[in-house]
């Protein structure tokens, strides 16, 4: 008998026990749905806050993309317009070029060909002058009048193996 006593009393011990726990978890799982139905209502709430500072700020950005869409238009036609003017311009400066080339171009022709041409003049010149050390060799020992001049082309050296143009100047200078 006892022990039927002692198995009703853990039996309603343990039936209270699974009561009271099951009422804990239920309590506990409510308190956590409603805190989680007052975070979903903020969260809510607060979308909705933001959905309308949204629409506000979309309704406020298409009166600017009018806005801007007018000056853009206006930008375009500006654009066009100066567009034409720098293709004008350009046109212009490309003709300008052209001729600034053609006239540095005939300047630099010129004076390539005035350059060849004193290049030409010094080469003659350089290859028909006498030897300058002769010279001053000659011009050092006897003094430079009419008598002089016959003697310095005595001191000159004569020789037939000169060739060209310095055999010119060998010839002309010999003495009578």
């Amino acid at each position: 008998m006892r022990s039927r006593e002692s198995t009703a009393s853990n039996s309603a011990i343990n039936s209270e026990n699974v009561h009271h726990r099951l009422t804990l978890t239920l309590g506990l799982g409510l308190t956590l749905s409603l805190g989680l139905a007052l975070a979903l209502g903020l969260a809510l709430a607060l979308g909705l806050g933001l959905a309308l500072a949204l629409g506000l700020g979309l309704a406020l950005t298409l009166g600017l993309a009018l806005t801007l869409g007018l000056a853009l238009a206006l930008t375009l036609g500006l654009a066009l317009t100066l567009g034409l003017a720098l293709a004008l311009t350009l046109g212009l400066a490309l003709t300008l070029g052209l001729a600034l080339a053609l006239t540095l171009g005939l300047a630099l022709a010129l004076t390539l060909g005035l350059a060849l041409a004193l290049g030409l003049g010094l080469a003659l010149a350089l290859t028909l002058a006498p030897p300058v050390e002769l010279v001053s060799r000659a011009t050092a020992q006897t003094p430079l009048t009419h008598e002089g001049s016959q003697s310095v082309s005595a001191h000159l050296p004569w020789s037939t193996s000169v060739r060209g143009p310095r055999a010119l100047i060998h010839i002309c200078n010999r003495p009578p």
